[in-house]
């Protein structure tokens, strides 16, 4: 079921090869070869192998394993346990999504349509969280530009109301993919018991987590102008609706009443006092703090308990 591939020093490369006929042994997925960290490595599988998208990406990432060994064997940054433990918690992710795609389609042949509407909805709200996480980064990054003539009110009041679609994007996502049955594809095994909160939540979360924040905060981040060229005007006018709308508003009144009966709104650039005629922040600062410190209102904005 596996075989080798070449892996140079000081860079990894894997290679998935398919066959249409098995293999007639199992032959290890690695053997040792002087000069590397870990030698060989590629992966065999057959088109008739269920398993063989997971075990394609799991190849792929124990590239990365690999390269963190060259790179601790020459001096450079690493650290082997943590890719290690990061390349087994992806190969099960892997299976997670072999299993969740498999049981939609065992559903759907089963004549229960809604598991693929609900799945396809899931997979859709995941991505819109996507575009928000990555935009806030974007946002933040430029505000200047896009409030021009603002100061961090304008955005403290953009950031809170794009905390709705978190909230809510998260929550419907984890119900929309739970599956009713859990299938092992091409078995007649079935998940349940404990183990199914247990899938739900590794795999809903797991992927909210790596490709719905990570992935593409990195990316605004890397290049702020380019993520909002392609995503501000589709994103946009959905964040200031609700914003308009008052959504975030409680939220925002509550944080304001804690922080002065608390004494917390002493840590502000400029003191908030009821007298003021503004609660606007130095536009100097452009840390995320500091347009988050902008939601506070004026005491007399706040609505009488």
């Amino acid at each position: 079921m596996f075989g080798s591939a070449a892996v140079h020093r000081g860079g990894a490369k894997c290679v998935a090869r398919s066959t249409h006929r098995f293999l007639p042994r199992p032959v290890p997925w690695y053997h040792a070869r002087p000069g590397t960290a870990l030698g060989f490595v590629r992966l065999r599988s057959t088109h008739r192998d269920p398993w063989r998208p997971a075990l394609s990406a799991t190849c792929w990432l124990g590239a990365f394993v690999i390269r963190d060994f060259e790179g601790r064997r020459e001096g450079q940054s690493g650290n082997p346990l943590r890719s290690v433990f990061g390349v087994l918690l992806f190969a099960a992710y892997c299976v997670e999504t072999v299993i969740w795609v498999g049981s939609t389609v065992h559903l759907a042949g089963k004549g229960h349509v809604t598991a693929v509407v609900s799945a396809i909805v899931a997979l859709a709200l995941i991505t819109l969280l996507a575009g928000m996480e990555g935009l806030e980064v974007s946002v933040i990054d430029r505000w200047r530009e896009l409030f021009a003539g603002k100061t961090t009110a304008a955005l403290g009041g953009w950031l809170s109301a794009r905390q709705l679609f978190v909230a809510l994007i998260v929550t419907s996502a984890t119900l929309l993919a739970h599956r009713s049955i859990l299938v092992v594809p091409f078995t007649s095994t079935h998940i349940s018991g404990a183990l199914e909160p247990i899938f739900d939540l590794t795999w809903t979360g797991f992927t909210v987590l790596w490709f719905a924040q990570i992935v593409p905060k990195v990316l605004a981040a890397t290049d702020p102008e380019r993520y909002l060229r392609h995503l501000r005007r589709s994103l946009f006018p959905l964040v200031e609706f609700v914003r308009v709308i008052g959504v975030s508003q409680p939220g925002e009144w509550t944080a304001s009443l804690i922080a002065r009966r608390t004494g917390w709104i002493a840590g502000l650039p400029e003191e908030v006092t009821a007298e003021e005629p503004s609660l606007e922040i130095r536009a100097e600062e452009l840390s995320l703090a500091g347009g988050w410190r902008a939601v506070i209102t004026r005491e007399t904005d706040i609505p009488a308990s």
